[in-house]
């Protein structure tokens, strides 16, 4: 049962940090607003282009610090205590809280989806699921 235990958060929080979840939402919406699949794939490869750009930046910083701690050790070390504490709060308020909100709510999307095939589920359904799963991400 232990152990039961220890791999709950492994299988809830692995899917959702590692890939995120805007890869189910981002392809309709770029496709929709974009208009032509061209012009979609095109998006997506300057996307990546960002993506890998900033990849290499990280690295290189990465590589002058020489020590592991991710962007909080960076700003902390260059800046010193009150930066990498802004940038802390700042994490935990504009990026974290949202991911687990978006990440929630998709996740709810999809699952009532299973339920409600010829139809959707009416948007208070969704978010009272969504709800429900942030209050057990929270709880876990």
């Amino acid at each position: 049962m232990y152990l039961i235990g220890m791999l709950k958060p492994i299988v809830w929080q692995g899917p959702r940090d590692i890939g995120g979840t805007g890869i189910f939402i981002t392809p309709t919406m770029i496709l929709r607003f974009s208009g032509s699949p061209g012009l979609s794939i095109l998006i997506w490869m300057l996307g990546g282009i960002v993506q890998a750009a900033y990849a290499f930046c990280t690295v290189e910083i990465a590589l002058m610090f020489n020590k592991a701690g991710g962007p909080y050790f960076f700003i902390y070390s260059s800046f010193g205590d009150i930066a990498g504490f802004v940038y802390m709060w700042g994490f935990v308020i504009f990026i974290v809280g949202p991911s687990w909100a978006l990440g929630s709510y998709t996740a709810s999307l999809y699952t009532l989806s299973v339920f409600f095939t010829d139809c959707q589920p009416s948007d208070f359904l969704v978010k009272l699921v969504a709800l429900w799963l942030m209050s057990e991400k929270c709880l876990v």
